[in-house]
């Protein structure tokens, strides 16, 4: 009975001592993520100093501020969508298009200050729209990875994409005929929109989680953020082929941090990115190569987007305020105080006049884009 118990006894004992060396390995593992966050953050600070110093960088006092928006409409449809706000915007002509938290798509005819929901909600949140050229239809893309076909002056839903792939996160028609669906595993989708046919998927995913990606104007390239929990992240152009075969055809690096949101210019000459790291740079894109730091911004960028003419490219911070830069010189052009809600989607109206933005507080506005004296 007596070596029972020791045997016991001894047993408990290295219990207990495994217990307490998973609780200390526990804790050095903690300690590790903590000390990489607060290194992440003094290099974010480090970056945005050192921005003002960067050749390249912009100092030049803003010009003209917006303070009001010239219009603005509800994203929610009612008290019982309190809550609800858009995080994707498309413009067709007078209409911008947006979709949303709890899969709602929403028209807003802005010539005459109208909004109306449709009537076919997705089941999930609206990550992704896009518009054809023609302007005759748009496509919106779910987190539950389902693409929709609307036609776009009536709002009627044309054909439905029954979860091709895992969440979309970026959605760009090639043609009126060919739609390309980016998703966040690295895997993409090709659709024939007029048909609502699923033409081809990728063969492979990526390694590393998209977390931000835009398809070019031309459909054809995809600009693809990577994150890896690693340093340097990555920023991708991809070309879907036949075959289902990805093409990767420029790589950018520097960004410390998780990158939020990336945008490339119609002739995709440039491409900007926002990061977690505190900075927002312009590239050249074809030489690989990083054109401008983009200042300005005290917060978080979470939105960016490009003039149709590439002539201007415009951030929205998590305070709420856009700052519009020359894409040439990288200086900025104008500021506009936006409501202190974090944004979620921003875009340039066809003639570059208008900057509409989407917010967490539930309402889409559109500011006047204010011209340098």
């Amino acid at each position: 009975a007596c070596a029972i118990a020791i045997e016991e006894a001894d047993r408990k004992a290295r219990v207990e001592a495994d217990k307490q060396s998973r609780e200390a390995a526990e804790r050095q593992r903690i300690a590790a993520l903590e000390a990489a966050r607060k290194a992440r953050e003094e290099a974010a600070e480090r970056l945005r100093t050192a921005t003002l110093q960067t050749p390249g960088s912009s100092t030049s006092a803003p010009q003209p501020t917006a303070a009001a928006p010239v219009r603005q409409a509800p994203f929610a449809a009612g008290a019982t969508e309190t809550g609800l706000y858009a995080q994707s915007v498309a413009i067709a002509s007078a209409l911008v298009i947006a979709g949303g938290t709890g899969g709602g798509l929403r028209l807003w005819d802005t010539s005459a200050n109208q909004i109306r929901p449709l009537a076919a909600s997705h089941a999930d949140a609206v990550a992704a729209v896009a518009v054809a050229a023609d302007g005759q239809h748009f496509a919106s893309g779910a987190w539950d990875g389902e693409i929709r076909i609307w036609e776009t002056r009536s709002g009627a839903l044309q054909h439905t994409i029954a979860s091709p792939g895992p969440p979309v996160v970026a959605l760009g028609y090639r043609t009126p005929q060919r739609l390309v669906a980016m998703h966040t595993n690295g895997s993409w989708s090709i659709i024939e929109p007029i048909r609502g046919q699923l033409l081809m998927r990728s063969t492979a995913t990526a390694d590393r989680k998209v977390s931000a990606a835009d398809v070019a104007l031309d459909g054809r390239t995809v600009i693809v953020a990577l994150a890896d929990g690693a340093s340097p992240f990555s920023i991708e152009g991809w070309v879907p082929a036949n075959g289902g075969v990805t093409t990767v055809t420029s790589r950018l690096t520097g960004h410390l941090d998780w990158v939020y949101a990336v945008a490339s210019s119609p002739d995709i000459r440039r491409v900007a990115s926002a990061s977690a790291d505190g900075t927002v740079r312009l590239w050249d894109w074809a030489a690989a190569r990083e054109l401008h730091r983009l200042s300005g911004h005290s917060s978080h960028v979470r939105a960016l987007a490009f003039s149709r003419d590439g002539a201007l490219v415009a951030g929205a911070a998590d305070d709420g305020r856009m700052i519009v830069w020359s894409t040439s010189t990288g200086a900025v052009t104008a500021r506009i105080d936006g409501p202190g809600s974090i944004p979620r989607a921003l875009a340039f109206s066809v003639d570059g006049r208008t900057l509409t933005a989407a917010s967490e507080d539930g309402q889409i506005r559109q500011w006047t884009v204010p011209v340098q004296p």
